[in-house]
């Protein structure tokens, strides 16, 4: 129950800002229960948005497995100043 509510809250945000870029899923969570998010459960609540359920489709969705990804976004930016 919970990935597919998860599933939802994410595709509603992305719909909200039209990530049609893709959205990225961090954390401590999402990597832990990765197997999860494999299985079609999350997806099909994420692509729940009728009548825009052609926009979710094809707007990808990857977990970021990386554990130091915050860190490293902020070295990169910190280096651009």
């Amino acid at each position: 129950m919970w990935i597919s509510i998860f599933g939802a809250a994410a595709g509603n945000f992305a719909l909200s800002v039209l990530a049609t870029g893709g959205v990225y899923i961090g954390g401590g969570i999402p990597a832990k229960i990765l197997p999860a998010f494999e299985t079609p459960t999350f997806i099909t609540a994420f692509n729940a948005k009728e009548p825009m359920d052609g926009l979710m489709r094809d707007m990808p969705v990857s977990i970021i497995l990386n554990r130091h990804a915050g860190l490293d976004g902020t070295a990169v930016f910190a280096n651009t100043m």
